[in-house]
């Protein structure tokens, strides 16, 4: 599946599309089981709404889950996890968030995410590719996509700790560095239907 041209109305197509994929596939995520369709939560709803819409966020996981490739695939399954839990379950925002831009990275670097690499060493490298704009074909980035990646990791720290950890206000600034890296990357195949993500 390519670009969908209404993902708004496309949880038929995250399911189906689901389905499609080996069983093997479907339950490497982690964090409990992957969900079988898309959410329809409203992160709007939470005291701590992010600044990104419902809509947008919709349209932006659902295109990424449509494409070929494992890395953008797991990448809206991160996004769909973040979201179902994000009014009652703190911590996965975290670590959803954590894992999003650790596969995000990865995508950007052009390697597997399946070995482990510190999040700080592939920053690095990002950024050493930004230096000499030494971009993988058709995966270029900014300096934004870095610092939301240095967000999502150092909220992800958080999450992981005993104690207080990460606090309900951080999860606006996790789920709006996810949707930035998300809709750069979707923005090609969603065109300039898509309000604005944070900078």
């Amino acid at each position: 599946i390519a670009a969908c041209t209404r993902a708004s109305c496309c949880s038929v197509c995250w399911l189906a599309a689901y389905r499609a994929v080996p069983e093997h596939v479907n339950s490497a995520a982690n964090m409990s089981q992957p969900l079988r369709e898309s959410s329809a939560r409203r992160m709007s709803e939470d005291l701590h709404a992010p600044v990104c819409s419902d809509l947008d966020w919709h349209d932006v996981k659902t295109c990424l889950f449509a494409q070929p490739g494992d890395h953008l695939r797991e990448l809206a399954k991160c996004m769909n996890l973040a979201q179902h839990y994000y009014q009652e379950l703190k911590t996965i925002v975290g670590n959803s968030g954590r894992k999003f831009a650790e596969i995000a990275a990865a995508y950007f670097d052009n390697k597997p995410f399946d070995g482990y690499v510190k999040l700080s060493e592939r920053r690095s490298m990002l950024r050493r590719r930004l230096q000499t704009s030494d971009f993988v074909p058709g995966r270029p980035f900014s300096h934004s996509t870095v610092k939301h990646l240095r967000t999502l990791e150092y909220s992800g720290n958080d999450a992981s700790h005993a104690g207080n950890g990460l606090s309900p206000d951080q999860k606006p600034a996790i789920v709006d560095a996810m949707f930035a890296i998300a809709q750069q990357l979707a923005a090609p195949l969603l065109g300039n239907r898509l309000g604005q993500c944070p900078q």
